[in-house]
């Protein structure tokens, strides 16, 4: 603990508003004290390993009260064994050290359709008017890094239906357990839910016209089914009927000319995203992901540079699974193709922590601050991710970190 709290000391010095910058990084990686929090009547948990929700909000007097949804959310786990606490007040501390920060459950956007096929997030100002769909919410990529494989969710839920309880234990709470749906939901089927619910349209007669985003974040698509069709025919329905923002896509199914000047032709402004996720041990973690080459991705993102325009191409990356050098190196790589939204590798269960190349915790914790200062020596400002794990918090008013 005495290391830790001379590293969170050394932070704090070095970056504005370091300490909480470095207790969000921390508690992505060190969790929160089970045993302290499971009787804070404020605070969810299940017992998967995730908080429930896993959506919290990290203030204090030095986060602007104007900060958009993505600066202010956390995602953590519990661990019996993180020296993070909290107080009744929701204080964090370390062990008895108050570290000055407060976590307080952050008021999420509820839905009305389905809480996994479509649900709105908060622009620059607060103001929800980002629409993300999930037409196909089943994903056969098998990422080591996931929260909670799909397979595991299939077995348990399959077992539940039989009435076979031998699979409940300590560890599993019923509630966390769903079904995923194998089908994807038509395009104008998922068309007609948006333009029937209440909850998202505007008005009768220009029902999406208030939308500024419409992000497209999906499992994988089935084979012979082209998210380049449907991103197509359900966007063009939204447009005829008022909705005149930008189309956000991020996945790894997009990777070919054709399916890209698809998706410019709707003429509507695209953010392309390609799911990089790390740079070594592809195969090994991503099975279905890492077959893609990094010398292949490359050529991806060279032709979405020349449709959509480099400062709309990105990627995402999960720190924490490669070492620093194979970072730099592929940041430098990429850097003329497409800016990367790097978000930190949350260890969801025990057995996730053997994924971080670097096994000490406070090594971690250190490499995470050395690719936020590449990543601003390169770019010469910071490029949050979006996340509820991004490296950095993105003020409501500019471009410039909220820390």
């Amino acid at each position: 603990m005495k290391d830790l709290l001379k590293l969170r000391n050394f932070y704090s010095e070095q970056i504005a508003f370091g300490d909480d910058v470095f207790d969000r990084i921390a508690l992505f990686i060190y969790g929160l004290n089970y045993e302290k929090a499971k009787n804070i009547k404020m605070y969810h948990y299940r017992k998967d390993g995730v908080i429930k929700g896993a959506d919290f909000s990290l203030t204090n007097r030095k986060i602007p009260p104007e900060s958009d949804d993505d600066s202010k959310r956390i995602a953590i786990f519990y661990n019996e064994d993180s020296p993070y606490n909290l107080d009744e007040s929701g204080n964090l501390h370390i062990n008895n050290y108050y570290t000055h920060s407060n976590l307080k459950p952050f008021i999420y956007k509820k839905y009305k359709f389905d809480d996994y096929l479509y649900y709105l997030r908060s622009n620059r100002k607060n103001v929800y008017n980002r629409l993300v769909v999930n037409p196909h919410r089943n994903c056969n990529s098998m990422c080591k890094w996931c929260a909670r494989t799909y397979s595991d969710h299939k077995r348990i839920y399959n077992k539940l239906k039989r009435k076979d309880l031998s699979v409940l234990d300590d560890k599993i709470e019923i509630k966390a357990i769903r079904k995923i749906p194998l089908e994807i939901i038509p395009a104008q089927k998922l068309f007609e839910c948006l333009i029937n619910d209440n909850n998202i349209i505007s008005n009768r007669s220009m029902p999406f016209s208030h939308l500024e985003e419409l992000a497209f974040i999906s499992g994988d698509f089935p084979p012979k089914t082209s998210i380049a069709s449907y991103i197509y025919e359900f966007t063009m329905s939204m447009k005829n009927h008022g909705f005149n923002g930008s189309i956000y896509y991020a996945g790894h199914q997009i990777e070919n000319e054709k399916d890209m000047q698809l998706i410019k032709n709707i003429g509507l402004n695209v953010t392309f995203v390609y799911t990089i996720e790390h740079f070594t041990r592809r195969t090994e973690l991503m099975p279905v992901r890492g077959k893609r080459t990094l010398n292949e991705i490359a050529d991806i993102l060279y032709t979405a540079n020349r449709i959509f325009g480099k400062n709309n191409v990105f990627y995402y990356y999960i720190a924490g699974i490669d070492d620093f050098e194979s970072v730099y190196d592929n940041f430098i790589r990429f850097k003329p193709l497409a800016k990367p939204l790097v978000s930190i590798l949350t260890p969801y269960n025990t057995k996730q922590f053997e994924l971080y190349f670097y096994k000490d915790k406070l090594k971690i914790i250190k490499q995470m601050f050395d690719i936020r200062d590449l990543i601003l020596k390169l770019w010469g400002k910071p490029i949050p991710s979006g996340s509820n794990r991004s490296l950095f918090a993105l003020n409501a008013n500019s471009n410039i970190i909220a820390e």
